[in-house]
């Protein structure tokens, strides 16, 4: 039996050991027992991640053991996504994947750890709003910023959506004339008319790029846009050299539920 195999062995019998019979009991000492060992907190995520405290709270103390850190490392990911990686056609590829990160989170006994204050880290919350009236979708990137010594904040560093591109239909505007400059640029009026309103853009130089973020405080600051409310909050990792992975929070009955690592990517 391989490295991953025994891990996963191990994974197996924490899941079966915590099935769905379990999350649907109505007894209430046994539901808070689970609400313990589910991640719902992502400062419990980070706790376990760096192997400083075990399911029921308790800090680590003695030597390190890189063996228990990789299962509490596997019991952070979505079952689902261990399951769906393991597919038959895939599975040694995927195997050599999750052990590779775990090894390059346990570093040869120096493991990598997470911080709030690494700049390493950001999220990605997916928000309803409304624009012209009407219900959009804007996806805003957040990291956190040092204020002062001990004291962080969250900022907005980007934002996507496709109308914060202003992207013009140049099909339609028919630029500034080349003699606007004998007219005193009287034609600039036209920028503003109703026709060419939404395809300002095409005015500017070809090397001009336009800044979401800057359109959408710019909207907000008008009272264009309005906040309604966070549809979807997700996590980005890239403290791990080399690996990118997502962190979710998943609802659903049993331990393997709260903020897990939905996704893990080689860079």
């Amino acid at each position: 039996m391989n490295r991953f195999s025994t891990y996963l062995l191990v994974l197996a019998l924490f899941f079966a050991g915590l099935g769905t019979s379990l999350a649907q009991s109505i007894n209430q000492v046994f539901n808070e027992e689970i609400l313990q060992h589910r991640v719902e907190m992502l400062d419990i995520f980070f706790e376990r991640f760096n192997l400083e405290k075990d399911i029921e709270g308790n800090k680590f103390e003695g030597y390190y053991d890189p063996g228990l850190h990789r299962s509490y490392l596997l019991s952070l990911f979505d079952r689902n996504y261990l399951l769906d990686t393991l597919d038959a056609n895939h599975q040694e590829e995927i195997q050599t994947f999750v052990m590779s990160f775990l090894d390059a989170v346990v570093a040869s006994g120096k493991p990598v750890t997470l911080a709030y204050a690494d700049s390493t880290w950001c999220a990605q919350v997916l928000c309803r709003c409304t624009y012209d009236k009407k219900e959009c979708d804007v996806t805003l990137f957040l990291k956190p910023e040092l204020v002062k010594p001990g004291e962080f904040k969250w900022v907005i560093f980007d934002a996507e959506a496709d109308f914060l591109h202003l992207t013009p239909d140049t099909l339609s505007v028919r630029g500034i004339s080349p003699v606007e400059h004998e007219m005193k640029f009287l034609g600039l009026k036209e920028i503003s008319n109703a026709h060419n309103k939404k395809s300002v853009t095409a005015y500017a130089d070809k090397a001009y790029r336009v800044n979401p973020l800057t359109v959408f405080f710019t909207m907000i600051y008008d009272n264009k846009l309005t906040f309604n409310h966070v549809l979807n909050v997700q996590y980005h990792f890239f403290t791990v050299p080399g690996y990118h992975f997502t962190v979710q929070f998943l609802e659903r009955p049993g331990y393997n539920a709260g903020w897990l690592i939905t996704d893990l990517q080689k860079l």
